[in-house]
């Protein structure tokens, strides 16, 4: 198993085998996060590997899935995590752009066989805050 450490999070990946013919599903490849939150650089999703996101309470592992939520569906939604919950505390667009200047995320994923590139760039400044760039069938 090799890990990546990043700050006080560490990201690995294990080999795994898949029995279960998964063409038809969503496979993230890379992300990148550019002045989003407290995050910066990059995490690679290996072929065939479990990656696990493991560190500290409030190092940043939840703000992966915020950024990522965001990047996709340019909002941040919660999870009923516990009774009781505040979904209202949760992080929102401006809230992820950072206090000056602005904050970049990247995603390339396969779907369907076919390779997807999304380009999301938030500024604190702006409202539309709005997918620069959405590609499929190569990484350009």
């Amino acid at each position: 198993m090799g890990c990546q450490r990043r700050t006080q999070m560490a990201f690995c990946a294990e080999s795994t085998r898949s029995g279960r013919g998964d063409e038809a599903s969503m496979k993230l490849a890379r992300v990148d996060f550019e002045n989003v939150m407290e995050l910066e650089g990059s995490i690679e999703f290996p072929e065939g590997k479990t990656v696990i996101v493991y560190g500290e309470n409030k190092a940043g592992k939840s703000n992966i899935i915020h950024a990522l939520r965001y990047a996709f569906l340019s909002k941040v939604v919660g999870s009923r995590r516990a009774s009781g919950y505040d979904e209202l505390k949760l992080v929102t667009g401006r809230e992820m752009a950072p206090a000056e200047g602005v904050g970049k995320i990247t995603v390339d994923f396969e779907h369907d066989g076919r390779q997807f590139e999304i380009r999301r760039e938030i500024d604190r400044n702006r409202d539309d805050n709005r997918i620069l760039r959405k590609e499929a069938d190569g990484f350009r």
